[in-house]
């Protein structure tokens, strides 16, 4: 709002939207200032970066599989996918198979939607894991 934007240095805020506009991350339209698709992925972008998932005190005894199938073509949103599971904790037992013990079913939706793989990955809890001793010490369990 006008008062809200009062308190800023007026030649600052027009210099900032101007910038913003030239690299296309916002546009003017009638009812004032929105984000175009550009500028929505480039706040992702940084909501990516700090993306975690939060341990609860106690374990569920639940494991939770993400599995995805990528094609070549996509190997960049592939590569990023698989880069963030790791940042994030997850524990890779084959190829296009990663393992973590605790609920995270809403960050692996954002990140799917964020890399543009839609059903091409799929978030599994399981109740069991056969010989899941190696996982538990990985995981301090």
């Amino acid at each position: 709002t006008a008062e809200s934007i009062a308190q800023f240095n007026p030649y600052y805020v027009k210099r900032t939207l101007a910038r913003l506009l030239d690299q296309e991350l916002i546009e003017k339209g009638d009812d004032g200032y929105q984000l175009t698709t550009r500028g929505k992925r480039w706040i992702l972008k940084y909501t990516l970066v700090e993306l975690s998932v939060p341990k609860p005190a106690k374990w569920d005894g639940r494991w939770r599989l993400v599995i995805y199938d990528v094609s070549r073509r996509k190997a960049s949103q592939r590569t990023l996918f698989r880069t963030t599971l790791k940042k994030i904790g997850f524990y890779n037992v084959q190829e296009s198979v990663w393992l973590y013990p605790y609920p995270c079913e809403k960050e692996i939706h954002f990140l799917r939607d964020y890399c543009g793989m839609g059903d091409n990955v799929v978030y599994i809890i399981a109740h069991k894991i056969e010989n899941d001793a190696a996982y538990r010490a990985h995981f301090g369990l």
